[in-house]
């Protein structure tokens, strides 16, 4: 309960995972209750895939977690006691959280057989896409689009197909609230280089969804490209207060301020940029 509190009170960051690591290890250290022991397994493991040399255990651990889900290796009555008072993730929590971890381990296969089987079909999307079978990803986003066209299948469809059609279809069908059709527009124009046509794409998706970390950085390099140096200024700093370690943002905001002929800020954003990566020989 002081693990959960406590995560959801907290930034995500190395501390915090450390934090709740020491939680995880002492309610393990002591294992008297199926319900929380099985959710301090699930959140060792999450924190664990963090890291590559844990990465494999993790998704070994997360395996038998899904196994005990399915059979009946404990009575009924010891798997209800506390059942409420714990954060017990439902089944398909628990799988996909397998899945990715499969995923990430290039098992993708695997992990695609878990996402059809979820019926998570943006997920099965991407491995179709990884495993270049578009033409299978096409033919799940056609059978889904019978059943009733949405922003998501269309963005989806031109994910596939690379065609900037379909995403401006799911902005008329979204009526101008999807932040992933405009997203998706940006990248699509921002790919091949027509960053003019790309700008207000990605400044119409920033509007609805201002969190999008790599919408930011994009419209912070197009903006480069075109020598908008107050528009690139401006997205860098944003990203910067959505990702303060962000070495390429911090670099690239000090040679907005350089375009701009503002060598303080510049000398200053140079040293946090040193703060995030100081073996980097040319800042």
């Amino acid at each position: 309960a002081l693990s959960a509190l406590h995560q959801k009170r907290s930034a995500h960051d190395e501390l915090l995972n450390e934090e709740l690591m020491a939680y995880a290890e002492c309610v393990l250290s002591d294992p008297k209750n199926f319900c929380i022991q099985f959710c301090a397994l699930l959140l060792r493991s999450k924190l664990e895939k963090l890291k590559s040399k844990k990465v494999e255990r993790a998704m070994m651990q997360v395996e038998v977690l899904t196994d005990q889900m399915k059979t009946d290796s404990a009575e009924a009555t010891n798997r209800l006691q506390l059942f409420y008072s714990t954060p017990m993730p439902p089944f398909w929590i628990v799988e996909k959280e397998l899945a990715n971890l499969l995923l990430s381990l290039g098992s993708t296969k695997s992990a695609l057989e878990v996402f059809l089987r979820l019926e998570m079909w943006e997920e099965c999307i991407f491995c179709y896409k990884q495993l270049q079978r578009n033409d299978k990803a096409l033919e799940i986003i056609d059978k889904q689009l019978e059943k009733g066209e949405t922003p998501l299948l269309l963005c989806l469809k031109g994910d596939v197909t690379n065609e900037p059609q379909y995403y401006e279809k799911a902005w008329e069908l979204s009526e101008h609230h999807s932040a992933r059709a405009k997203r998706s527009l940006g990248y699509y124009y921002f790919q091949k280089k027509e960053y003019k046509t790309c700008i207000p794409h990605l400044l119409e998706s920033v509007e609805i969804d201002s969190l999008e970390q790599r919408v930011w950085f994009f419209l912070g390099h197009s903006a480069t490209q075109l020598e908008d140096y107050e528009l690139a200024a401006k997205s860098y700093r944003t990203l910067i207060n959505l990702d303060p370690d962000s070495f390429e943002a911090w670099n690239n905001l000090s040679n907005a301020y350089i375009r701009l002929n503002d060598k303080l800020r510049a000398w200053r954003t140079l040293q946090e940029a040193i703060k995030c990566n100081f073996e980097e020989w040319r800042v």
